[in-house]
């Protein structure tokens, strides 16, 4: 054989090595994140306290599923809602806090 052949087969065999590789890799990585996010999913809903997210205009981005208890809302009623809409008289003392 010659060594380009020779270089050529083991380029091959080196390149399916690394795709399989990396594809191990990337399945275990896919596996662990979604372990990870099952788990704070599932603290985030389960827990007794309200999580809530809102962008830099006030809009709620993101409110735990909890806040049904505290309000006769569903949380996905609130998400896409000013947070002004459900505070009254403190929006601007939270406004404050928020800056």
């Amino acid at each position: 054989m010659h060594d380009f052949t020779i270089i050529f087969i083991l380029s091959i065999v080196i390149a399916i090595i690394a795709a399989l590789a990396y594809n191990y890799v990337s399945k275990n990585m896919i596996i662990d994140l979604d372990k990870s996010e099952n788990k704070y999913r599932n603290l985030i809903e389960n827990i007794n306290d309200v999580i809530y997210e809102i962008d830099n205009t006030g809009i709620i981005t993101y409110i735990s599923p909890n806040i049904e208890k505290l309000l006769e809302y569903k949380h996905e009623e609130i998400i896409g809602k000013e947070y002004n809409q459900f505070v009254g008289g403190n929006a601007d003392f939270l406004a404050q806090r928020l800056l």
